[in-house]
């Protein structure tokens, strides 16, 4: 979006109420979203890592690294 295109925008978000809502409302699912992502994404790696950990091998050398 051009810097004009953005200002004529953010002036019809000040002068249209329901815009505005609908907006935020997109804003606060995006937010959302990535969140969920987040976790998702977060609780693959554990189960990730917490396999890993299940080798012998790995184990051993996170040891043989980490002391």
């Amino acid at each position: 979006m051009s810097e004009e295109d953005a200002r004529a925008f953010e002036a019809r978000l000040l002068l249209d109420d329901m815009l505005a809502e609908k907006v935020e409302a997109q804003r606060q699912a995006h937010r959302l979203i990535r969140r969920y992502a987040w976790r998702e994404e977060r609780s693959r790696l554990e189960r990730i890592y917490r396999l890993l950990l299940d080798e012998a091998d790995f184990a051993h050398q996170l040891k043989t690294i980490f002391t």
